[in-house]
């Protein structure tokens, strides 16, 4: 990630995506919530995020969580996606198609 401006940049776009497809608000998806809407929408954005080249400490500070979430909710991303059923494998698709490039 070359500079902090284009990082800040990056984050927010993904940030901005996960909250318009998942519904739920970022000042949700940044609090220490419990609720599994929005734990949810949390791990897409640590997943989107940490495959787009930000560490997990990165990661961490930019959203205000510790680094033990983040890496908690990186590593059981994949669990996640096989026990949720279609509606986020739906999500991703959408995010995909605003996040990655065509």
């Amino acid at each position: 990630i070359p500079n902090k401006s284009m990082k800040t940049i990056i984050f927010n776009h993904i940030l901005e995506t996960v909250e318009a497809v998942t519904e739920v608000d970022r000042s949700l998806i940044q609090s220490r919530s419990k609720r599994p809407d929005v734990v949810e929408a949390r791990s897409l954005l640590f997943h989107y995020l940490y495959a787009e080249g930000f560490t997990r400490s990165q990661v961490a500070d930019m959203t205000g969580l510790s680094r033990q979430c983040v890496a908690k909710q990186i590593t059981a991303f994949d669990d996640r996606c096989k026990y949720s059923g279609n509606i986020l494998a739906i999500m991703m698709r959408e995010i995909d198609s605003k996040v990655k490039p065509k």
